[in-house]
């Protein structure tokens, strides 16, 4: 059983290694069998199910941004689920829809939501509100 110390250590490590754009250490303590969702304006902008589905996204994702930075503001344990409270900047390296062009400066506000299950992530929800 995760503490709620090994809970943080796990998602500190998920978090630094999107930041260092290293995919391995990122999906490290991810379940095989991972759900992702990103929520943007309450909206699901992506469902994934799987590792390597989830990776091929994050492999994708890296080339979309010339610098990219998650930072936790705070962290609330609810039941099974850590909400964490993200800042997020990043530069865009490519014209992207919705009008953000190259070398944009893109900051915002949200939260990750992680569930756990044998000491793996089984589900990650990234809720944003730009």
């Amino acid at each position: 059983m995760l503490t709620e110390k090994d809970k943080i250590r796990i998602i500190e490590e998920y978090i630094a290694g999107y930041n260092e754009y290293n995919i391995d250490k990122m999906l490290k303590s991810v379940s095989k069998d991972v759900h992702f969702m990103n929520i943007t304006h309450d909206f699901i902008t992506l469902n994934i199910h799987g590792k390597n589905d989830f990776r091929t996204i994050a492999e994708k994702s890296k080339e979309m941004f010339k610098s990219r930075k998650q930072e936790i503001d705070d962290v609330c344990f609810k039941e099974d689920t850590v909400e964490v409270d993200v800042n997020y900047s990043a530069i865009i390296n490519l014209g992207m829809r919705n009008q953000l062009s190259a070398d944009e400066k893109l900051i915002i506000r949200g939260k990750s939501l992680f569930k756990f299950n044998d000491n793996q992530i089984v589900e990650i929800q990234d809720i944003f509100y730009p």
